[in-house]
């Protein structure tokens, strides 16, 4: 099982709203001949994508999303498809309930890039032990998120 927290932010509040009513169980259109067609290819590359937990609007632009996911690719496919539908920036923080791994993720130039990863065994992933100490003092995946998103909007990690 794994639980992912993501932040998309999008290029208008129209955007935003637009995925927002598609990725909730209760508006999304269940065929694709039902959305525009000049939005269709945003919405085909979410039409899979599960069904969110909780959903958040923030501001004009962000989204805030939380799934519970049943492992495997879904992580990787949920943060790329939110971004293939529009989003200009995709974060996510991963949450895995098997391995005890936890990952941020940020998809870049289409890809997902992991840029963090907590208890896992690649060196060039674990974080420093400033770091490390400062992720141990928050208490959930999102507060956790937001500071890794901080961090890396301000240079400091990359």
């Amino acid at each position: 099982m794994n639980f992912l927290w993501v932040r998309c932010t999008f290029a208008s509040k129209a955007a935003r709203d637009r995925i927002h009513d598609w990725l909730a169980e209760e508006t999304r259109p269940d065929f694709e001949d039902e959305v525009e067609e000049r939005w269709r290819e945003a919405f085909l590359a979410i039409e899979d994508v599960d069904f969110p937990s909780h959903m958040a609007k923030e501001g004009d632009d962000q989204l805030w999303l939380y799934f519970v996911l049943d492992g495997g690719d879904a992580v990787w496919l949920t943060l790329a498809a939110l971004k293939d539908a529009g989003a200009k920036t995709v974060y996510g923080y991963d949450m895995d309930d098997d391995t005890a791994i936890s990952g941020f993720m940020q998809v870049v130039r289409g890809r997902v890039k992991t840029l963090l990863e907590e208890n896992g065994d690649d060196d060039k992933l674990v974080p420093s032990e400033e770091l490390a100490k400062q992720l141990a003092r928050l208490n959930n995946g999102k507060e956790k998120l937001v500071y890794l998103i901080d961090a890396v909007e301000k240079g400091q990690l990359t």
